[in-house]
């Protein structure tokens, strides 16, 4: 009995550890930030993603054409 209790704490936790690494998400995926042809390109986009704490969002997009600015929390 005792084995199995090691064994599903240790199953557990290693299914924690697993779902807390951070994330990079490219936006728009290979599309990467272009001007969109309609409004819900990135609502789409978002709407099959999982977000979390500790992810990143990389923006690809052609230098000098867009811009991306970074906002405190403040």
């Amino acid at each position: 009995m005792r084995n199995l209790i090691v064994f599903v704490v240790l199953g557990a936790v290693s299914l924690l550890l697993r779902n807390s690494e951070a994330v990079d998400h490219e936006v728009g995926d290979s599309t990467g930030w272009i001007r969109p042809s309609t409004s819900s390109v990135y609502s789409d986009w978002a709407t099959n993603k999982t977000f979390a704490i500790g992810d990143t969002l990389t923006f690809t997009f052609t230098t000098g054409a867009h811009d991306v600015a970074t906002v405190s929390e403040e």
